[in-house]
């Protein structure tokens, strides 16, 4: 009954704080989210930068090369590396100079009635002579895309003579689409001829994966500096008096443990809830997990989300024990504070929250694989996967039973003073 009472008094006292510690809690993620958000800018900006850039001079409108451009820019794998850009001569020839393009090809202006009356027809590529080894692969590139269009266009207008020669006038429409069909599925047909392996910048998982997990375990790790005003305040007195009624010391930890892993959970809960929402108003589409179950990609991103989420708790549970031991072996809001945030980055840094743990040397690698953080880490990164890691899950859950049982030395330490 003591230890009932005692954890409601706990309630109400975190009831109390709680308009100071989502203050707190807001900008803290208003801060991460701007990070993530820079970061992820940079991202995009860079991958853009990095594509092989072809500038493609004449009109394309009324041929099949210019569906097959758009198709190319849209739907196949190469929209990721190749970039046509449409522009003049003129302009062509001065981002060739500066390096904006690597190459550019020309299409002759009387292009579609030469293909279509059976001419040879060849689409010029502009290049600069010294290029280095990925200007080389660049002109490559180009070249097959303009054979491949070349000869497709002139098949496809020849299967169109051929129907009107044999007379068959109701095949002569549908003949140059469906064989377009034909080139098009045989283009995009190379995604399926190899199975591509991703090996990742951390146990498999993907760059966006990997700091989704990292941000999510710095920011619970974060968030306990918000709590500062719950810790700082409890009196030893208080203490010492349950004590002697027989609320001993595991009793105290216990309850107050318990009443900031509910707070800390609540508030994550909101924010992953507000993400969720946000996400399917949005209609943002997720492609982290590879090897998800069949089942499972047909959720909305908001089940997935939510999904993850249940999995991450045990993360979540541990993270708040180690803060809840970290302000029992402080005193003080200077040393709370300090203590808090110095542990969130030292931690976070040394196992991976901000850079993957392979850019480290072998022997700091080795001491992060054995850190409460860096095991949170890898099993959240094998949920993602769903993949669940159950040793990693086991050594979460006995380093938040570790961290709570120093916390309840640590208080009777303080009431035997």
């Amino acid at each position: 009954m003591r230890f009932l009472s005692y954890f409601k008094t706990q309630l109400k006292r975190y009831v109390k704080g709680l308009p100071l510690i989502l203050s707190i809690t807001v900008l803290l993620l208003g801060a991460i989210a701007l990070i993530a958000y820079s970061y992820m800018k940079e991202r995009s900006e860079s991958v853009e930068q990095n594509k092989a850039k072809i500038g493609v001079v004449g009109d394309l409108d009324g041929s099949y090369l210019g569906i097959g451009i758009s198709a190319i820019e849209s739907l196949d794998a190469s929209q990721y590396t190749v970039s046509f850009v449409e522009m003049t001569e003129d302009e062509a020839q001065k981002a060739l100079s500066i390096g904006d393009i690597a190459v550019y090809i020309i299409v002759p202006d009387n292009f579609v009635d030469d293909v279509a009356q059976g001419r040879e027809v060849t689409l010029r590529m502009v290049g600069r002579g010294t290029q280095g080894i990925g200007g080389i692969i660049i002109t490559e590139l180009a070249d097959v895309i303009s054979v491949y269009i070349n000869s497709s266009e002139t098949a496809i207008y020849a299967m169109q003579d051929y129907a009107w020669d044999k007379g068959n006038t109701d095949a002569y429409g549908s003949t140059a689409d469906q064989f377009f069909m034909l080139e098009a599925n045989n283009l995009f047909a190379r995604d399926s001829a190899l199975e591509p392996i991703l090996v990742g910048v951390g146990n498999g998982s993907s760059m966006i994966g990997y700091y989704a997990c990292g941000i999510f375990l710095l920011f619970t790790m974060l968030m306990g500096i918000g709590f500062c005003s719950i810790f700082v305040r409890r009196k030893q007195d208080v203490s010492k008096v349950l004590n002697s009624q027989g609320v001993h010391a595991w009793k105290q930890v216990a309850a107050e443990y318990l009443c900031y892993l509910l707070a800390t959970l609540a508030i994550v809960t909101l924010i992953v809830g507000a993400i969720s929402i946000a996400a399917n108003v949005l209609d943002v589409k997720l492609t982290l997990w590879a090897k998800a179950p069949r089942e499972i990609r047909w959720l909305s991103t908001a089940q997935i989300i939510w999904q993850i989420y249940l999995k991450w708790l045990p993360a979540v549970a541990m993270v708040s024990a180690l803060q809840f031991m970290v302000y029992e072996l402080t005193d003080g809001i200077v040393s709370s504070v300090l203590g808090q945030f110095l542990t969130a980055i030292a931690l976070g840094y040394v196992c991976g929250l901000f850079y993957p743990i392979s850019f480290f040397p072998n022997v700091l690698q080795k001491i992060a694989g054995v850190l409460p953080v860096k095991i949170a880490m890898d099993y959240c990164q094998s949920t993602m996967r769903w993949d669940t890691d159950i040793l990693r899950l086991v050594a979460v859950i006995v380093y938040a039973a570790l961290f709570l049982a120093l916390a309840i030395l640590a208080r009777r330490i303080k009431l035997k003073r």
